[in-house]
C-alpha cells in the first residue's frame, strides 16, 4: 500500500460515472486503499496527472441511491477523518467539507 501525492478525490456512482470532485490545494499524501473502510465504497484506483499528482477515485458499491441519511453522515464522517489523519493542515478544509457532504448527498 503505496501512499500517492493525491490532488484530489473523485467520487463516483456504482456504474464509475464521476459525480464530483473534491480538490486540494497542496497534494496530500493518502494511501488510496484507505478508503476501503468507509461504508458503502470502495477504492477503484487512481489517475495520475503529470506534474500534478494523483485523483483518487472512490465508488459506491450500490447501483440504487439508498437516500438514507445516516449512510451519508457516516461516509461524510469517514472519508473526512482519512484526509485529515494523512495532513497536518488542510488549507480548504471548510470548502473540501461542504462540497464532500453535497456530492455525497447526491451519490446516496
Amino acid at each position: 500500500m503505496n501512499k500517492l501525492s493525491a490532488i484530489g478525490i473523485d467520487i463516483e456512482d456504482y456504474f464509475g460515472k464521476a459525480i464530483g470532485s473534491i480538490d486540494f490545494e497542496n497534494p496530500v499524501e493518502l494511501k488510496g486503499e484507505s478508503f476501503n473502510v468507509v461504508e458503502n465504497f470502495s477504492f477503484s484506483g487512481e489517475e495520475y496527472y503529470e506534474g500534478e499528482g494523483y485523483v483518487i477515485r472512490l465508488q459506491y458499491e450500490h447501483e440504487f441511491p439508498t437516500g438514507d441519511l445516516e449512510d451519508v453522515n457516516l461516509a461524510h464522517s469517514q472519508i473526512i477523518d482519512i484526509i485529515i489523519d494523512s495532513c497536518q493542515y488542510l488549507e480548504n478544509e471548510k470548502e473540501i467539507y461542504d462540497k464532500l457532504l453535497e456530492i455525497l448527498e447526491i451519490v446516496i
